[in-house]
């Protein structure tokens, strides 16, 4: 059924292959449309591809440019795009071509109308229209003298009631937005209003009675009173609005409002109802109200270049993305940052937004989709490797990741039933807990404790030389070769490794050096140490511990992509990869937590297999320490982002406090023949007391932290980094904590900071040279 299913998407062009070359952009991603349950999508690796929005299927693959595609725009019966290869192309939406259109250069911008007429416009210096019926150029608009970044035909229906194009402007390399009247090759009219490249437009019809406007009143300024409005910025960070007017011979476009608020390059335009919106290279997205010609809002956050901006369907969400690979998510009407995901690897170039879904594509070429509402991540557009992290790994990750937890919270509370202290035989510890970590008699069978440490062993060597021979040999996880999965093969070896093996592995490697006073062997009587068998096994062992610190360190320093299967417990040391960032339950924060446990439960194993005299307060007292210092770290650091797990990892880690307090205390009361049962009940209750207490006390401390976050956020503080520490806020010193009550802003360069950094900020050649860049464009 399945390959008659295929044959048949194959011959409807519905080609639902999973193949990665096919389902997955290689190179950045430039353009992205919504119609309908499907995304287009156009990209720097020449291709262009169609998924199902809510399988994640690439339903087409259309190839045919042979170089980036800039633009695409859909209609109910085909699709359009162009290229720098000098070409724009018609295709159906089953990726099939159609007509080819030429130019002598680049093609940077088309534009379709209601009647599927195209124009098209680029480096050649020309808006070309064409006939898509027949693949005919209709006719050539000639005038401009540099090249055409970004066009906009606008249209009014005619006696018949069909929308007609009336108006031609382009926006140029040379800053002048040009004019052509449909059917007249030369230029009606230049407006030069603009000083620099101009880059970006948008057009949209106001809308009166929104945000409390009232209607226009009688004799207004025509431009002014004027509905259908168009938005241009440039490299300057200038933006202007023009309105489009009937004159006598036809329509025109006259200069509205200028917002010169950016202090760097407009990257993006995007318009709902009254406002618009801009994206900058300045780091802020701002908002205007076009008809009372006012600033509206500024979206703070960014850390880097803003490069793309959309407004979802009903405008009460504004969601931007750019280089700091971070996505925020404004309301549009206060300001507030509703959500931000850092699920990127790279920088993001395309924002769009459809059905209450925002899609954003970064240089990579995976396209994620971000709900609006909550910001969860809905899909991930992309080949199979990607999409597993995305969106299989989170119910993988739930399942392995609670695994570790619990291993780690169960290998903790036995290290103290599996020393010698009186612990009563009702307690179910000390059955359950000791087999956790092998720590059971062997007797005489010998074989048993020969398998265990030659297994062990074996284990240790084998992790080492695949992780060694992946990391050296294999480019790239996830290949869908036979090197892909010995990589794969490799992180999951290495990931059990030093994750749930870690204790017991340890354990049985270092119980073959323990003797007694009679040289036997602690763990089996009938070996004699340093004789025979024993020597093999001690040099084996010795050469795996040497092997497993090895591989362990080398876990902590590698940034490979091992750590993708390992995100769950062996991450980089600031925070997890970039592209499982927050996105499911067990996403990691920060991987120091795991780093000090490792470290502490080794000195436990050292400890619990060579001391002597284990059943005293001191024994007690030292496993107390270890993991009271595990706990004060766990709570410093909190090692998810979710603030439920966080609590989790607290409440496990105090009660496994407090069996170590219940074992001092065992060892304390303790007589010769007595061990006391109120002992258990003892044990239970705080058992349960302390699980509850750590829980709220992680609890309310995340939520603190990232309430304080959030204000810090809101606040526009300059000091604030990018995704590389977590895409928090970090402070740079205590001065600027204790400042960031005290902001100055800065109008001229848009951007906010403590007082005590004005006379510097005041001093340096940016703000003069933006306040004299204002100056001049005010005049």
């Amino acid at each position: 059924k399945k390959k008659k299913k295929k044959k048949q998407d194959k011959k409807d062009g519905d080609d639902d292959s999973d193949d990665d070359d096919v389902a997955q952009h290689t190179d950045s991603i430039w353009c992205m449309q919504g119609h309908q349950d499907v995304l287009f999508s156009g990209s720097r690796d020449c291709t262009m591809r169609r998924w199902n929005i809510r399988s994640t299927a690439c339903l087409s693959l259309f190839q045919g440019h042979t170089a980036q595609v800039y633009q695409l725009a859909v209609t109910s019966r085909h699709v359009f795009s162009c290229s720098s290869d000098h070409t724009a192309r018609m295709w159906t939406h089953a990726g099939k071509p159609v007509h080819v259109f030429e130019h002598d250069n680049d093609v940077n911008t088309l534009c379709v109308t209601q009647e599927e007429e195209l124009f098209t416009a680029g480096n050649d210096k020309t808006v070309r229209q064409w006939n898509t019926q027949t693949g005919a150029s209709v006719m050539e608009y000639k005038g401009s003298v540099s090249g055409i970044n970004c066009m906009h035909v606008f249209e009014r229906p005619d006696a018949s009631g069909e929308k007609r194009p009336v108006l031609i402007a382009a926006g140029c390399a040379d800053g002048v937005l040009r004019l052509w009247r449909p059917g007249q090759e030369t230029v009606y009219a230049e407006l030069t209003n603009h000083q620099s490249s101009l880059n970006f437009m948008a057009s949209t019809f106001l809308q009166t009675g929104v945000m409390g406007d009232t209607a226009f009143a009688e004799g207004a300024d025509v431009a002014k009173a004027a509905r259908h409005v168009l938005v241009t910025g440039d490299a300057s960070g200038f933006v202007w609005t023009f309105s489009l007017v009937a004159a006598e011979d036809g329509y025109t476009l006259l200069p509205r409002t200028l917002f010169e608020y950016h202090t760097d390059a407009v990257n993006a335009i995007c318009t709902k109802d009254n406002l618009a919106f801009t994206a900058s290279r300045d780091g802020s997205v701002r908002s205007f109200n076009i008809l009372q010609g006012k600033p509206y809002k500024i979206y703070l956050g960014h850390t880097s270049t803003v490069r793309a901006c959309a407004v979802n369907s009903d405008g009460s969400r504004v969601v931007s993305g750019g280089r700091d690979a971070t996505i925020r998510c404004h309301n549009t009407h206060t300001a507030e940052l509703v959500w931000f995901a850092d699920g990127h690897a790279d920088y993001i170039n395309k924002i769009c937004c459809h059905n209450n879904l925002a899609f954003s594509g970064d240089r990579q070429g995976v396209i994620r989709a971000w709900d609006t509402r909550d910001g969860s991540l809905d899909h991930t557009y992309a080949g199979k490797d990607v999409k597993f992290n995305d969106e299989t790994m989170p119910l993988v990750a739930v399942i392995a990741g609670m695994t570790v937890i619990f291993s780690d919270f169960a290998q903790l509370m036995a290290f103290p039933f599996t020393v010698s202290l009186p612990w009563n035989d009702r307690n179910p510890g000390t059955k359950a807990l000791p087999p956790v970590q092998f720590d059971f008699s062997f007797g005489s069978v010998g074989n048993l404790f020969a398998a265990l440490v030659y297994g062990s062993a074996g284990f240790c060597i084998v992790t080492f030389v695949l992780f060694h021979s992946a990391y050296r040999f294999v480019s790239a996880a996830g290949e869908s070769s036979i090197r892909g999965k010995l990589w794969t093969l490799t992180s999951g070896l290495c990931w059990l490794a030093v994750s749930l093996l870690l204790i017991p592995v340890m354990r049985v490697l270092l119980s073959v050096y323990n003797c007694d006073d009679d040289g036997q062997l602690v763990e089996d009587a009938a070996v004699t140490c340093w004789e025979g068998g024993h020597l093999a096994m001690c040099g084996l062992a010795g050469l795996s511990l040497v092997l497993f610190t090895v591989l362990w360190l080398r876990l902590v320093i590698v940034n490979g992509d091992l750590s993708r299967v390992a995100v769950y417990f062996w991450v980089r040391w600031e925070f997890d990869q970039p592209f499982v960032g927050k996105v499911h339950l067990l996403s990691r924060r920060s991987a120091a937590f795991n780093r000090v446990q490792a470290i502490v439960s080794v000195m436990l194993v050292i400890i619990s297999v060579f001391v002597e005299g284990r059943s005293d307060v001191g024994l007690a007292s030292t496993f107390l320490v270890a993991v009271m210092f595990v706990l004060i770290v766990t709570l410093l650091l909190p090692p998810y982002w979710n603030p439920y797990i966080n609590a989790l990892r607290l409440a496990t880690l105090a009660a496994v406090s407090w069996t170590n307090v219940t074992a001092i205390v065992v060892a304390v009361v303790n007589t010769e023949d007595d061990r006391p049962a109120w002992t258990n009940i003892f044990h239970l209750v705080g058992f349960l007391v302390a699980m509850a207490v750590g829980s709220l006390i992680m609890y309310l401390h995340v939520r603190r932290q990232e309430e304080a976050k959030r204000r810090l956020l809101m606040s526009g503080d300059p000091f604030r980094k990018g995704p590389g520490d977590g895409g928090g806020v970090k402070q740079t010193g205590i001065v600027a904590m204790r400042d960031q009550r005290k902001m100055v802003h800065c109008d001229a360069c848009a951007t906010s900071m403590p007082d005590f950094w004005w006379p510097q900020h005041e001093a340096s050649l940016k703000h003069r040279e933006n306040t004299e860049h204002r100056s001049t464009a005010v005049v």
